[in-house]
């Protein structure tokens, strides 16, 4: 499934492809998506919606700053060993 990010007048963030929140206060929330670790920062964060079996998140608040962080790849025993 592929990452879809949708802003609507800086106050509500629609994301499809969400794996997961990893943390959430009023000020930043913390995802993973299934291709990135998304960061987001704002006021009044809160999370409206967290559909796991369709991979969606629904995010509102005064969305300032959005950061996306490439997922480390997971390399096996093996090839961490034999480079």
């Amino acid at each position: 499934m592929q990452e879809y990010i949708n802003i609507d007048n800086q106050k509500i963030l629609n994301i499809k492809g969400v794996e997961k929140i990893i943390s959430s206060t009023p000020t930043q929330s913390i995802i993973q998506s299934n291709l990135s670790y998304i960061q987001i920062h704002g006021n009044n964060l809160e999370v409206k919606k967290l559909d796991v079996e369709n991979k969606e998140a629904i995010i509102e608040g005064d969305i300032y700053n959005i950061k996306f962080n490439k997922q480390a790849e997971k390399k096996s025993l093996w090839k961490r060993l034999f480079r």
